[in-house]
């Protein structure tokens, strides 16, 4: 029961991991591409 319990811990962790890695880089990709834009507003 318990390793049962443990592998499911480990399986959440995991996917919650890839998750916010994801969305990391995807708000680290986003945040370039908005001040690239606005540079391209300003000239």
């Amino acid at each position: 029961m318990l390793l049962w319990i443990v592998c499911k811990v480990k399986k959440i962790l995991s996917i919650g991991l890839v998750v916010f890695l994801l969305t990391f880089f995807g708000f680290i990709y986003w945040g370039q591409k908005a001040e690239v834009s606005e540079e391209e507003v300003k000239r």
